[in-house]
């Protein structure tokens, strides 16, 4: 039988020569070749060209032949769904600079948190390390091509056989593992089934057809997603997107008989949990891919929060379909992405291995480290991917080579058990902080430091060095023995010997979480005033003094919040252990943030809690003349009250025309409210 594996070929060397050389094959070898870069001459030359960061669309397509352009930027995100989208005897051609130790990713503005993009020696040694194992493993499906020495076109063309059409979609229905399982379903007690894969083994075109089988309502999310799917599905049935599937929910007086959550891993997991409680059977499909977020990850988070309420079944497809099994280019995209490390457990039952936590060791790791062991590397990512569902591969590309990272590992009996990742931040100019705390610049990093300031309102959390803790993830089988908790004292006890002021870190409110941080000795010091669109809670935001500075900091930050907290306590229906400070009279720190607020584009969330001590002031005075000039602000007190923030309520209902209306009437309203010295016990 003749091979059907498909080809990987990698071309560098100048870059005229590499125009002339992909023109040359492109008109030679036929096939629908799709070509995946940001060059601006490619666009003008060939038919299909997509840019990297929409390579999105591409999934559910079929190519025959793809070529990656990553001379100047390495998308892999991009690499690892355009290598998806190739089927059986195809041609994947990479082209990379001449010189890796030189090259400049562009990519790295997407990841690394500075201005300007970087060198990635990390990921050049991960890529050539792949590349060259990969040569030695499928030497007959891996050409590495230095484009400056002589090159014979029949290199290529000798192993790519004519192009045929593609197979009929219907010939997916032969597949024994996909009729197996679509059978298991149909006799399945089951009420959630949770269906994984990788990509190219046909678990959408298996939900489409279940739908043949029984009434069922499908979502995603968007449209283009579920292509595949309802491909497979007879007609019509029924799309939704997810918050449009709610309300049908809510207000259907019956309900399909499978509801079908294709591509779950992108739906925000609020909305995940809401759809789960509907009381019929639910398929829920996701990839195993780091691209569309961890699908392993996500459905293990799941399963955690719903296996004691619903009987659930857990499924895999391992078959591919639109290539043969074992083929070396997804062998090889695998080990560049690191797809297959730390699979998680799907039981109702995690066996838990009891430590020695005096036997546990904790270290800190260098980038190159991780590089220089495939082993340390697999398992530093798999921990991270199964931990945190919104793992993607920019993690990868950021763990590898950002420029502030700071990594530590725990480790017990030789097994790596703990992993935790930090990211510098702080030490701005006060210009520049000047600039984010007015509204006028958001430079690129400084995650949470950027947020004190610019929701906060103190400066100084910026102009400090500090280190935010991004990630920290345990061993599922080791998880609840104190791990963590001497991760974060050494990581204590390391960063007070360094040029630190304070630790940061923010996280989705829960109860758990919460005082699992408090227990570290870390203070809360910001609350977000909107619900995350992906974690459906509030942010949370707490630091650890290590300085003198970082301690004034902090208390600052703290009677700041406490005083906030007198008005913000019922408009976000959290209980937190925050002392709340009874005295509301305005004060000069008061009057300055009013000014901000009223002349620049200081965050009104960072103003909501003055603007309210500002209408209690204006309201206790009962003063005409000072009423008459603060309407919006008294409305927006008296729906506060009513816990009906303003922002809700006169922008639906009024003629203002939208929130940013209302927010710069109200600035001007602020700003001839100042001018009455008589609020701020002035003579």
């Amino acid at each position: 039988m003749t091979s059907q594996f498909r080809h990987l070929v990698i071309f560098y060397g100048e870059e005229k020569l590499l125009a002339y050389t992909i023109e040359d094959i492109y008109r030679t070898i036929v096939g629908d070749w799709i070509i995946v870069t940001d060059d601006p001459d490619y666009f003008s030359f060939y038919n299909d060209v997509v840019s990297p960061i929409h390579a999105k669309q591409l999934l559910g397509r079929e190519f025959k032949h793809a070529i990656f352009d990553a001379r100047h930027a390495f998308n892999l995100d991009a690499f690892a769904i355009l290598s998806g989208t190739l089927a059986a005897n195809s041609m994947l051609i990479l082209l990379l600079p001449p010189k890796l130790e030189d090259w400049v990713d562009q990519d790295s503005l997407r990841w690394n948190e500075q201005p300007t993009a970087i060198k990635v020696p990390q990921f050049a040694n991960h890529l050539m390390n792949n590349i060259n194992n990969h040569q030695c493993n499928y030497p007959h499906f891996c050409q590495l091509i230095d484009l400056s020495n002589q090159y014979d076109r029949k290199q290529l063309t000798h192993f790519i056989h004519p192009y045929q059409e593609r197979r009929d979609p219907q010939l997916i229905l032969d597949c024994n593992e996909q009729l197996s399982l679509l059978n298991r379903l149909k006799v399945s007690k089951n009420d959630i089934v949770l269906l994984t894969a990788k990509r190219g083994r046909g678990k959408s075109a298996l939900a489409g057809m279940l739908a043949n089988h029984y009434h069922c309502w499908i979502t995603a999310p968007n449209r283009n997603a579920v292509a595949t799917l309802m491909a497979f599905a007879p007609k019509p049935t029924s799309f939704y997107a997810p918050d449009e599937l709610i309300v049908k929910l809510n207000n259907s007086a019956s309900l399909p008989d499978w509801l079908i959550i294709d591509e779950a891993a992108m739906i925000p997991l609020p909305m995940l949990t809401k759809l789960l409680k509907y009381p019929c059977r639910i398929l829920l499909t996701s990839t195993v891919e780091g691209y569309e977020g961890t699908g392993q990850g996500l459905l293990l988070k799941l399963f955690q929060q719903i296996s004691d309420k619903r009987d659930i079944g857990y499924y895999q497809l391992k078959t591919p379909i639109r290539w043969q099994c074992n083929d070396p280019l997804e062998i090889f995209v695998d080990r560049l992405t690191l797809t297959n490390c730390n699979k998680p457990i799907f039981s109702k039952e995690v066996h838990k291995y009891e430590v020695d936590i005096d036997q546990v060791t904790v270290s800190s790791v260098t980038q190159h480290q991780l590089t220089s062991s495939v082993k340390l590397l697999v398992n530093f990512f798999g921990l991270l991917k199964t931990a945190h569902y919104q793992t993607t591969l920019i993690d990868l590309r950021r763990l590898l080579d950002a420029t502030n990272l700071k990594l530590y590992k725990a480790d017990y009996q030789h097994q790596l058990i703990g992993t935790l990742v930090l990211i510098e931040e702080g030490g701005l100019d006060s210009d520049l902080v000047e600039a984010i705390i007015k509204g006028y610049r958001r430079p690129k990093g400084n995650l949470v430091a950027q947020s004190l300031v610019a929701h906060g309102g103190v400066r100084q959390a910026a102009i400090l060095n500090s280190l935010r803790i991004n990630r920290i993830a345990i061993d599922q089988h080791f998880r609840r023995q104190g791990i963590a908790s001497k991760m974060i004292n050494q990581l204590i006890q390391d960063s007070q010997s360094k040029n630190y002021d304070y630790l940061s870190v923010s996280f989705a409110y829960s109860k758990e979480i919460l005082n699992f941080w408090i227990k570290r000795g870390f203070n809360i010091v910001h609350v977000g005033t909107h619900k995350d669109a992906s974690s459906g809670s509030y942010a949370l935001m707490a630091i650890y003094p290590l300085s003198k500075a970082g301690k004034s900091l902090c208390d600052g930050m703290t009677q700041r919040l406490s005083r906030n907290w007198y008005w913000l306590k019922n408009r976000l229906s959290l209980s937190l252990p925050i002392e709340v400070n009874n005295s509301q009279q305005l004060d000069e720190g008061d009057r300055q943030e009013l000014q901000l607020f009223a002349t620049t584009s200081y965050a009104y969330s960072a103003s909501l809690s003055v603007l309210y001590r500002l209408a209690n002031q204006i309201k206790q005075l009962n003063k005409p003349n000072i009423t008459s000039i603060a309407s919006l602000l008294l409305a927006q007190f008296d729906h506060v009250l009513a816990d009906h923030p303003i922002d809700k309520h006169i922008v639906k209902n009024d003629d203002l025309l939208g929130k940013k209306t209302l927010i710069k009437l109200l600035r001007q309203e602020v700003d001839q409210l100042l001018k009455i010295k008589e609020l701020f016990n002035e003579q």
